[in-house]
């Protein structure tokens, strides 16, 4: 696994409650920045925090939603709170659903011989 010194930042990590969000908040709390785990799932969220700071690490939480404007605002305002802001990482979806069918991006990645390794569904952020 890489290691990054990222010590004496600050980092947003959305959708950090769960799944690569997750991850991705340990990983930097593991490599020194202070992570602010942001949710919608306030358990989840917690949770997170309770881990990283169990392995040494400086993390908050604060829970809401990415689509809402004013909550990303007080995400930025407590993220400064524990350093200077350096490494926002969103891997929250906020979709609407009603237009999601007509938006999604399929993309395939094939091998050398053609055969089909995996394919990747993403959609636009939408508000």
């Amino acid at each position: 696994m890489a290691t990054y010194d990222v010590g004496g930042r600050a980092a947003i990590v959305t959708g950090a409650g769960s799944g690569i969000g997750r991850a991705v908040a340990r990983l930097l709390a593991a490599n020194g920045a202070a992570v602010l785990v942001t949710d919608i799932n306030e358990l989840g969220a917690k949770t997170v925090v309770d881990e990283i700071r169990a392995a040494g690490g400086t993390a908050a939480s604060l829970v809401g939603d990415v689509a809402d404007h004013a909550f990303a605002e007080r995400s930025v305002a407590a993220a400064s709170e524990l350093g200077p802001l350096r490494m926002p990482s969103s891997t929250a979806c906020a979709c609407r659903l009603p237009r999601l069918r007509r938006r999604l991006v399929h993309h395939r990645q094939l091998s050398p011989g053609g055969r089909r390794l995996h394919r990747t569904v993403t959609a636009p952020v939408t508000r």
